[in-house]
């Protein structure tokens, strides 16, 4: 069985929260039938900006055009916010590159934002920061073990969609967190018993380790 980080946050949040994920949503998941959505596609853009930010100053302030992934209409990221997300992202972080690691038997796969020595960098483009859900996400601590690290950093940036998908970043919070002694032992049983649900739900040949990204 080959399991993603995000399908194992995915089960986290179905089991955890009752409001973030749906079981529908979370089997759409784990059979990669998911539709993206308009915060998807917002946050593809997004990263897009942080891998080549070229700015345009149609006005007073620079704005970030960027393509959205399914063809559809250009996002455009502007205030001051987005320069200060630019300000923090490391400047020369070394390529996104997916690994894996094993738990008992199970192979977890995944990538990291940015990977710039021991620290893993993610990057979200949220409506409302809420910095509980990320610190109790399963995909930080998963990163750290992949690839042995020891700091998440997250920036989180707050996006207000102004209308025709033209997103005002009113706020930046960076959120740093660190390998404590019992991760492994969390990342452990978290993937344990997603793998347990994919087989009483019968998804096992949705996640066939040859098949799964």
């Amino acid at each position: 069985m080959r399991l993603s980080i995000t399908t194992v946050e995915a089960f986290r949040l179905w089991r955890d929260t009752g409001d973030w994920m749906d079981l529908a949503d979370l089997e759409a998941t784990i059979k990669k039938a998911s539709v993206p959505t308009e915060k998807m596609l917002r946050g593809i853009a997004f990263h897009s900006v942080l891998e080549r930010p070229v700015s345009e100053t149609p006005f007073a302030e620079k704005q970030y055009r960027m393509s959205a992934s399914d063809g559809t209409a250009d996002f455009i990221f502007a205030g001051e916010g987005i320069d200060r997300v630019l300000q923090i992202w490391p400047k020369l972080p070394a390529p996104e590159v997916k690994s894996t690691f094993d738990v008992d038997g199970i192979t977890v796969v995944g990538v990291a934002d940015a990977l710039e020595g021991v620290t893993v960098w993610e990057a979200k483009c949220t409506e409302k920061i809420d910095v509980e859900n990320y610190f109790d996400s399963f995909q930080w601590r998963a990163l750290l073990k992949l690839y042995d690290a020891t700091v998440a950093k997250y920036v989180l940036a707050q996006g207000r969609d102004c209308g025709g998908r033209f997103i005002a970043i009113d706020n930046v919070l960076p959120m740093t967190l660190y390998r404590y002694p019992k991760l492994d032992e969390d990342v452990r049983r978290l993937v344990g018993d997603c793998a347990q649900f994919v087989c009483q739900r019968n998804l096992e040949s949705y996640v066939l380790d040859k098949d799964a990204a």
